[in-house]
């Protein structure tokens, strides 16, 4: 999709857009009147939308702006969630040595966030004690991975930057999780949920290409492809806005 046509749909979603009804707010202000980060509310919300994605819909903001609202029941249910989280921020102690969070990390090594969150996630499995909530250099409640897990990683992925050297661009119809998220207009933590399911049963539906910046990156098959496009048409049918009583 060209730049034109993207400011175009844009200008057109502005037109018809309606004010948010009450209750109904963005993640940015929810996150605000919580005091926690646009990141952890994102956490949260994404667990109740893949369930309920009529729980968000696009409305105008406070500048005029199509963005997407949180509906005032899920609101609310993440007010009482994040309530603990932010009792066991104020009690959170500083990292230790040698802890460090996935982005710290990965932009040490120079590799993708992603792609270090993919390895972490193997060992995590069997070692859930390497993974720890601490304050993070910006002060916030953060999980940080231990010192064994982040030596573990370093090597390993020192071998992915060799298998990058050497790797081939993504042929026709491969795509990315970032580049079909963005295609079918829908969050990536929920695509993930629906891709899951599938490769289970076609682990082939996966493998590594170099994606349009030159990362090495898990690409998905043109068959899941066209399965996910078909399967979150209705979820996004259930976003739209609600029919006026």
């Amino acid at each position: 999709m060209s730049a034109i046509t993207e400011l175009q749909e844009h200008v057109e979603r502005r037109k018809s857009a309606e004010k948010a009804p009450l209750g109904w707010l963005t993640r940015d202000a929810l996150a605000k009147e919580i005091g926690v980060s646009f990141n952890t509310l994102q956490k949260y919300a994404v667990r109740h939308l893949v369930e309920h994605p009529e729980w968000e819909c696009d409305y105008l903001d406070a500048t005029e702006r199509p963005n997407s609202h949180l509906a005032p029941e899920l609101c609310d249910l993440l007010r009482s969630e994040l309530q603990d989280y932010v009792e066991r921020r104020k009690s959170a102690e500083k990292a230790p040595p040698g802890w460090l969070t996935r982005r710290a990390l990965a932009k040490e090594i120079r590799v993708d966030h992603n792609i270090l969150k993919k390895y972490a996630a193997q060992h995590l499995v069997e070692h859930p004690e390497w993974e720890r909530d601490y304050l993070d250099a910006t002060g916030r409640l953060n999980f940080h991975l231990a010192p064994e897990l982040c030596d573990l990683l370093r090597s390993e992925l020192q071998e992915y930057a060799e298998r990058r050297k050497s790797a081939e661009k993504a042929p026709l119809g491969w795509l990315t999780r970032g580049a079909l998220a963005k295609e079918i207009g829908i969050k990536h933590d929920t695509l993930e949920k629906y891709i899951a399911q599938h490769l289970v049963e076609h682990p082939e539906w996966e493998c590594d290409y170099l994606d349009a910046i030159g990362h090495l990156n898990p690409h998905l098959a043109p068959e899941l492809c066209d399965l996910l496009r078909s399967e979150l048409q209705e979820h996004a049918e259930r976003r739209k806005p609600r029919d006026k009583k």
